[in-house]
């Protein structure tokens, strides 16, 4: 199980842990954003000043319409225990985690300030 709790502005945040070069280990605050499908993206100061290694460039779309060329960066994230290495997309937001990063996994937030934001792993039918 994963927790967290919702912001100020309503927004669902969870913690995650990065493990970057040499087992070094950095914890950032993300927010559960449903429109996005990718993983997980972290703003690209964040992503240079942790050392990720870059493998890329590809094209996204925003939630206009429009697209833009997003860098990538690769980085193990610590879920639930286990690592998973993700290409990371860097951003002009803050840290946001994806639909992706969710799959087979259930979210429930209590939508007021405060509330909890719980992502548990679904259970097989």
């Amino acid at each position: 199980m994963i927790s967290g709790d919702v912001s100020n502005e309503l927004e669902p945040v969870i913690q995650l842990e990065l493990e970057v070069g040499s087992g070094v280990k950095q914890a950032i605050r993300a927010v559960v954003d449903t429109g996005f499908n990718g993983y997980l993206t972290l703003p690209e100061k964040t992503a240079a000043a942790l050392g990720l290694v870059w493998i890329g460039a590809e094209e996204g779309i925003l939630a206009d319409g429009s697209t833009k060329i997003f860098q990538v960066f690769e980085a193990n994230v610590n879920w639930e225990g286990t690592l998973r290495k993700l290409a990371i997309q860097a951003s002009d937001s803050s840290p946001l985690v994806g639909m992706a990063m969710l799959e087979h996994y259930e979210l429930r937030i209590q939508v007021t300030v405060g509330g909890k934001v719980v992502v548990t792993k679904m259970q097989e039918q």
